[in-house]
């Protein structure tokens, strides 16, 4: 059904970028405008992001020509499509890497606030940028990148879009709401729980560190992952895991050496992620893509809620004595996961929800913390029956 949704949603964003590019107004930014004396024109442009956005109305396309814009953008309470000129040449993915939003470390590179607005005809959309240097929080509730939060009214699209990791420790999207990824290269994408559960649809995307819901004790999100390149196993047509074999990725380079996993690997053949080949094959032994986690992480549990079995997913930046233990809410040791060091990695282990003893546990709220080195982490997971 969400695979369904997500090639209807692609023909629909097809119709109604054409539409808005042809007959809604399109307002030009260009590192050469003038907000003073621009008119958003493609003549006379303006000279930010949020001045184009501010001008525009529903369903408009804020149209940025490359360049790298220092910004902070705020999307208020309305249905836009803010795209650079990829729409436009979308054989060209060097217009990604050359249309650059910078959030200068002052915060969230791209916040939308999109709660009041109940237009269901026109679209919410980010395409062909990079996204660098934004200030996001570890617990992942704010994203570095990209904060939405749009509750039931409206997926957020994002698509070919390059996010570059400021901290290791945060996430490149955080969603409240439901979201569409298409062709996306990110580290890590955060679903955010306030008590609904949201649509997560990810298609040819790179997500190398994996996703993550904070604040997430409910029924599960609903997922539609495919062809898509995660850390760990994620169930869904075309899914692997592996190390993307970036070509630079310490030096913010994320075009795909010749030899990448990713190349051919997605939907009908097509790459995975923004970007193309940008490199000769690499000896993987010796790449400096992020197959060694840059910081400490615990995901919650998945499924959850669970029956019978379910996977607990850590990050571990360097070899460390690991301790992963499950507790009833009394604070009574339930089973002993793990206890030994281990080596740096993604690591994941399974609990099939029995105790130390071998018995199977009752039905109910249980906690699992997990010790390595000086990090400490506790979550919550419910056990069904």
């Amino acid at each position: 059904m969400l695979k369904k949704k997500l090639k209807e949603t692609t023909f629909f964003l097809n119709a109604i970028l054409f539409t808005t590019l042809s007959f809604a107004s399109t307002i030009h930014v260009a590192t050469t405008g003038s907000d003073d004396t621009g008119d958003g024109s493609e003549a006379n442009p303006y000279a930010t992001i949020q001045r184009g956005v501010d001008e525009s109305n529903q369903g408009d396309t804020v149209l940025v020509f490359s360049g790298t814009y220092f910004e902070n953008v705020q999307i208020m309470d309305k249905s836009i499509t803010l795209t650079s000129y990829l729409s436009l040449y979308p054989e060209n993915t060097d217009i990604i890497n050359n249309t650059i939003i910078d959030g200068s470390n002052e915060g969230v590179v791209i916040n939308i606030q999109n709660i009041y607005d109940y237009d269901q005809y026109n679209t919410l959309e980010v395409n062909g940028f990079t996204i660098s240097n934004g200030v996001g929080t570890g617990d992942c509730e704010i994203g570095e990148g990209i904060m939405s939060t749009t509750y039931d009214n409206k997926a957020l699209i994002v698509q070919n879009c390059v996010m570059i990791s400021n901290d290791a420790d945060n996430c490149n999207i955080s969603s409240t709401g439901d979201i569409i990824l298409n062709k996306v290269t990110m580290r890590k994408l955060a679903i955010v729980g306030v008590g609904y559960f949201w649509n997560v649809i990810a298609n040819n995307s790179i997500i190398y560190g994996g996703i993550v819901e904070p604040g997430v004790n409910y029924d599960h999100n609903i997922y539609d992952i495919s062809y898509s390149l995660l850390p760990l196993f994620w169930e869904g047509e075309g899914n692997i895991t592996a190390n993307p074999s970036f070509c630079d990725a310490l030096n913010g380079d994320f075009l795909l050496a010749e030899n990448s996993p990713a190349v051919g690997s997605g939907e009908n053949g097509t790459n995975m992620g923004a970007l193309g080949v940008g490199c000769d094959a690499i000896d993987l032994s010796l790449s400096d893509a992020p197959r060694v986690p840059m910081a400490y992480t615990f995901h919650q549990n998945y499924p959850n809620p669970f029956n019978l079995t379910t996977t607990l997913s850590y990050e571990l930046p360097k070899d460390s004595f690991v301790d992963v233990t499950i507790y009833d809410m009394l604070g009574n040791v339930v089973n002993n996961l793990v206890n030994a060091n281990q080596s740096s990695g993604y690591k994941s282990v399974q609990w099939n929800a029995t105790n130390n003893q071998g018995e199977t546990v009752s039905a109910g709220v249980y906690l699992y913390k997990i010790q390595a080195g000086d990090f400490v982490d506790t979550k919550k997971m419910i056990l069904l029956k």
